[in-house]
């Protein structure tokens, strides 16, 4: 195998990387995100104030797809793809600490709802509007 393209993403090095949707490819470092669209050089960055912890991208019929970070202070931000304009954050809740992180969240792009799983038995509902 031969390398066929090489970038330089950030000084402090990259934590992780993943592919959205086969086109895009996202890096993450403790205080940034970039994404790239296979084709095109950067397509979408923006700083974040908390390392992420999970990203993934979340669309709707009739609009357009958005980025959704969950940082490991258990913050959430939502990004949009086009240009990485921060749209939303969600303020870590009081439980769990920081410490722990969130049992698990999701986000529906039609409603514009976010449900944090704080405990197995304590589901917090958020706006995103």
């Amino acid at each position: 195998m031969d390398i066929f393209y090489s970038i330089t993403l950030f000084q402090e090095g990259v934590l992780w990387i993943g592919i959205m949707e086969d086109k895009f490819l996202y890096c993450c470092s403790a205080r940034s995100l970039l994404i790239y669209d296979l084709n095109v050089f950067t397509s979408f960055w923006t700083h974040v104030n908390s390392p992420i912890r999970n990203l993934y991208l979340c669309g709707a019929d009739g609009k357009s797809s958005r980025v959704v970070a969950m940082g490991i202070d258990n913050s959430l931000r939502i990004f949009s793809l086009h240009n990485g304009t921060r749209l939303c954050t969600v303020l870590p809740p009081p439980c769990p600490s920081v410490l722990h992180p969130l049992l698990s969240f999701t986000y529906n792009r039609a409603r514009g709802t976010i449900y944090l799983l704080l405990t197995p038995t304590d589901i917090w509902v958020y706006t995103a509007r």
